[in-house]
C-alpha cells in the first residue's frame, strides 16, 4: 500500500511539474532585445554555393527564410535559392549568377547599445568608424605581468572579432587601435576585485579602455568586440554609432553556477 501511495504521489507531482512547466513556457516573455534584426541584400552574389555548414530549407519564400534564420543564432544569412548559411563572409564560386544573398544585420535600436549585458551608462553618436588593417592593441601599465595578460587576452579576442577570411584584412580606416590603461598590477580575482571600466571609441584614432584591474579591462574588451560589425558588401570591419562613451561594471560581485544533479548526477566529493 505504501509503495502504491508513493508512486501515486510521485505521478501527481510529476504531472504538476509538467503543468507548471507548460504554464511557464507559455507565459514567459522573450528577453528584451538591444536591437532589431534586419537583412542586407547583396544582389547576384557568388556566395550561394553549398558548404558543409549550409542547410537547405524547404522553402524559397523570403519571409519564411527570415523567420528560420532569426530562430537560429548560428545563421548568418540566407540566399534567395533557399539556403541558410552560417558563414556569409567567405564567398565561393557558383554557377548560379542570379542568386541574391541576404546577410543578417542587427540594427541598434534608438537609445540602446547592442551590448550584452547592457551597460549602465553610455552615450553614442551617429558616425561610423572603419577599423584599420593595422589595428593594434597596447597596454599602458608599469607591470610586465599585466602587459602580458592583456596582450594574450587581446590576441584571443581579436581572432574572434576579425573572423571573416576576406579582403577586409586589407581595409584601411580611421580606427587605428585600442589602448588599455590599467592602474593595478594585481592579477588576483576575488569578491572584492574592481571590475569596472570606461570605454571610449572615437570616429578616428585610438579607442581607450581605462580600468583599475585587468578584469575590468577584460569587460571593456568584450564590450568593444560586440560593437564591431562586419560589412559584407564593403568587406570592412566597422563600429557604428561613434563616438561611444561607456562606463560600466558587473551588477553583482559574485558569479553563479548551476549543477543539475537530478539529470546529471554528481557525487558530493566531486562537487566539492
Amino acid at each position: 500500500g505504501s509503495y502504491y501511495c508513493d508512486k501515486l504521489i510521485m505521478q501527481r507531482l510529476c504531472l504538476a511539474a509538467m503543468v507548471l512547466g507548460g504554464l511557464v513556457l507559455v507565459t514567459a516573455k522573450p528577453a528584451a532585445s538591444h536591437g532589431e534584426v534586419s537583412y542586407d541584400r547583396i544582389p547576384f552574389t557568388d556566395a550561394s554555393c553549398r558548404k558543409d555548414t549550409d542547410v537547405r530549407a524547404d522553402t524559397e519564400d523570403l519571409e519564411r527564410l527570415k523567420e528560420l534564420c532569426n530562430a537560429n543564432p548560428d545563421c548568418g544569412g540566407f540566399t534567395s535559392a533557399g539556403v541558410l548559411k552560417s558563414d556569409v563572409g567567405v564567398p565561393c564560386r557558383s554557377n548560379d549568377n542570379h542568386t541574391d544573398l541576404f546577410v543578417k544585420a542587427r540594427r541598434t535600436a534608438a537609445g540602446q547599445a547592442p551590448i550584452t549585458p547592457h551597460p549602465q551608462t553610455f552615450t553614442m553618436g551617429q558616425q561610423q568608424a572603419v577599423m584599420s588593417s593595422q589595428f593594434q592593441f597596447a597596454t599602458k601599465t608599469s607591470s610586465a605581468d599585466v602587459e602580458k595578460f592583456m596582450s594574450d587576452a587581446a590576441s584571443r579576442q581579436y581572432a574572434l572579432i576579425v573572423s571573416h577570411r576576406t579582403a577586409a584584412s586589407n581595409a584601411s580606416g580611421g580606427l587605428s587601435g585600442l589602448y588599455f590603461y590599467v592602474s593595478s598590477s594585481s592579477l588576483d580575482l576575488n569578491l572584492d576585485t574592481d571590475e569596472s571600466y570606461s570605454l571610449s571609441i572615437p570616429a578616428s584614432g585610438l579607442a581607450e579602455i581605462h580600468a583599475s584591474t585587468v578584469f575590468g579591462a577584460l569587460r571593456g574588451l568584450e564590450s568593444f568586440s560586440q560593437l564591431v560589425t562586419f560589412e559584407t558588401a564593403t568587406q570592412r570591419y566597422v563600429v557604428n554609432s561613434v563616438p561611444w562613451s561607456i562606463t560600466d561594471k558587473p551588477r553583482f560581485r559574485h558569479r553563479g553556477i548551476l549543477l543539475d544533479t537530478s539529470r546529471h548526477y554528481h557525487s558530493i566529493p566531486v562537487i566539492k
